[in-house]
């Protein structure tokens, strides 16, 4: 069975997956931003950063088990941004964005059946 065509979003989500890694990895090691995490906030940002640059390569190679990963993840990370928005913080709103999108693209029908078509 031939391999399925890549539709046009698959490297949009594989870009906004790294941003939200970068993100994450932001947040876990830069005190500027992330002083309140604490030693295990950090190392649990930094932790879902090292899941969030595995799951982009995961949905670039259009590996079928990463479609599912990434929208969970996305969900959580859109509902904690919003448990600690504040005013003064621009990354936060960056991560809903960007998690927000990922969350939209990942549920059109077309990288749907990508990702079930695609079994890698």
């Amino acid at each position: 069975m031939p391999k399925e065509t890549q539709p046009s979003e698959v490297p949009l989500l594989a870009g906004l997956e790294a941003v939200a890694g970068l993100i994450s990895l932001t947040a876990g090691i830069a005190p500027w931003i992330g002083p309140w995490l604490g030693q295990v906030g950090a190392a649990t940002m930094t932790a879902l950063s090292t899941l969030y640059f595995t799951l982009s390569w995961a949905l670039w190679a259009g590996k079928a088990w990463a479609r599912k990963p990434a929208l969970i993840l996305s969900i959580i990370g859109v509902l904690c941004s919003f448990l600690i928005l504040f005013p003064d913080m621009p990354v936060t709103i960056l991560s809903i964005v960007t998690n927000s999108i990922l969350i939209y693209y990942l549920t059109r029908p077309n990288v749907k059946n990508f990702y079930r078509k695609s079994r890698n």
